[in-house]
């Protein structure tokens, strides 16, 4: 199982993808909070309201990885984006 979980969070070249991480523990939190809410808590669990915390912090986080990208770019690599 290792093996497989691994290969769903990195890229061909082998290395981690932040944004496959975040959206995998975004899919297992979803289910957890929702379990948790549901099965022990006998609480009503608000899908909607957990997707849009969820879409701002996949948002703000998108933002910061460009972000990142930006200002830590070489100067042999400026200018050769597309």
């Amino acid at each position: 199982m290792k093996p497989w979980f691994s290969s769903l969070l990195t890229t061909t070249d082998g290395k981690s993808d932040t944004m496959l991480t975040l959206c995998v523990l975004g899919v297992l939190s979803f289910i957890g909070y929702g379990g948790y809410a549901y099965i022990l808590r006998h609480q009503p669990f608000d899908p909607f309201g957990y997707a849009a915390g969820f879409g701002g912090m996949i948002s703000a986080s998108a933002a910061g990885l460009g972000l990142r990208t930006k200002l830590t770019a070489t100067p042999q690599s400026v200018g050769t984006e597309k």
